[in-house]
């Protein structure tokens, strides 16, 4: 007796968190030089902001005022009081206006992130000062932002919700992650990074910060401080799941990677690297990032294993010989996965009329002629899937042929 051996692999499902960012154009690329006075896709400048671009920037000095990926970011002031403090020529504070793709909901949670290095648009960064001040603000709409009068009004006191932890901002040739987690209060549709202290509460510092190796033993000469900010990400923190099925002996592997979160834990069990849950039933999962928490329940169905006792299988019992008759052939059906190992038909005598080594489709002819009306007998042997193995049943039957 022919024999298929199936081994059933236990696989697992796997579901990213498929975690879209909210800022239009937030990596600052699709521009390129195509740039009006006043914004860019998606981005409006509050003051001078100035966008950069390795093809079509003013600046020549490409060592340091560089994108931290690609080829765009933004420039801004973020505290001093310009060229020279006693002429007061050029704006000390300057502010970027970022747009959403939608409005934040009232009571979620979003992790927001954006990469920010000090620099200057000279060729020598360590001319200038720095501060430990570039912050991030939701706001619902940028009009509402009050009106400059002149040129000295380039303070935006504002309450500030992501704020940079790293302290002093002082490596000229690396960004830095400036992160946190905000809780939407409803309506949010854009967002303002700079410095938000009150005039001169900010403190300044000198940006090369070892004053001993300052290149030529150059003299600080302008009281100002400057930051690039680039990759600007707003998502919300979600675990993105439904109520799933899982085929029988399979798992639903989950991997911490694939969320944005501190934390997670699955029905209490910390998530380290990766979990299989094989359970039926629902299921909690909880994640934390920094001051935020996120929980949300989901139910597993498992399908059904398939044994001798649940699995059916169906032959019809009558054919017509006429080419006209819609029941004019027969085969096999069942309500599990299985394969044909062999079939066979015999007539009343014994008589082979039929047979197949790996499928059972029998339209009531022997050696390409009809066979005469009458009862024939059928054997099947067919080999399914239960939970673990692979198990092999014989089903006989009978089918009347009529005209």
């Amino acid at each position: 007796m022919k024999y298929i051996q199936i081994i059933i692999l236990i696989f697992s499902l796997q579901f990213p968190c498929n975690s879209q960012n909210l800022v239009i154009n937030g990596n600052m690329e699709e521009d390129k030089c195509n740039i009006s006075e006043d914004s860019w896709t998606g981005w409006k400048r509050y003051g001078s902001v100035d966008y950069i671009h390795d093809s079509c920037q003013v600046w020549n000095n490409k060592n340091y005022v560089t994108a931290f990926e690609g080829n765009g970011c933004f420039g801004l002031s973020n505290g001093g009081v310009g060229w020279n403090p006693s002429v007061d020529s050029f704006p000390y504070r300057e502010h970027l206006i970022g747009t959403l793709t939608e409005e934040l909901v009232e009571g979620e949670s979003y992790k927001v992130s954006f990469q920010a290095k000090p620099s200057h648009p000279w060729d020598k960064p360590w001319y200038g000062m720095t501060t430990d001040q570039v912050s991030l603000a939701f706001i619902e709409d940028s009009r509402n932002l009050p009106i400059r009068e002149d040129k000295y009004d380039y303070i935006l006191n504002i309450e500030s919700d992501i704020n940079n932890e790293n302290g002093i901002l002082y490596d000229v040739e690396n960004y830095v992650l400036i992160e946190g987690c905000y809780l939407a209060s409803g309506k949010e549709k854009q967002f303002v990074i700079g410095n938000f202290l009150a005039w001169g509460e900010e403190e300044l510092e000198i940006l090369w910060k070892d004053r001993t190796n300052i290149p030529n033993n150059d003299d600080v000469q302008y009281n100002l401080s400057y930051v690039l900010i680039d990759n600007v990400i707003v998502e919300k923190l979600s675990f993105n799941f439904s109520d799933t099925i899982i085929p029988c002996g399979s798992s639903l592997k989950l991997y911490k990677s694939d969320f944005p979160f501190d934390e997670i834990s699955i029905d209490d069990n910390l998530l380290v690297d990766s979990l299989d849950i094989y359970e039926r039933g629902n299921h909690t999962l909880r994640g934390t990032y920094r001051d935020c928490f996120f929980q949300e329940d989901f139910f597993l169905e498992v399908e059904e294993c398939m044994t001798e006792s649940n699995c059916q299988f169906y032959v019809p019992n009558v054919i017509s010989r006429s080419n006209q008759s819609p029941n004019n052939q027969v085969s096999i059906s069942s309500n599990c996965n299985y394969e044909i190992n062999s079939a066979s038909i015999y007539d009343r005598w014994g008589n082979v009329v039929y047979q197949s080594s790996n499928l059972f489709n029998w339209d009531g002819r022997s050696e390409n002629k009809s066979v005469v009306t009458g009862v024939y007998v059928y054997i099947i042997q067919v080999n399914f899937e239960n939970n673990t193995d692979q198990e092999s049943k014989i089903i006989t039957g009978t089918i009347t042929v009529v005209d």
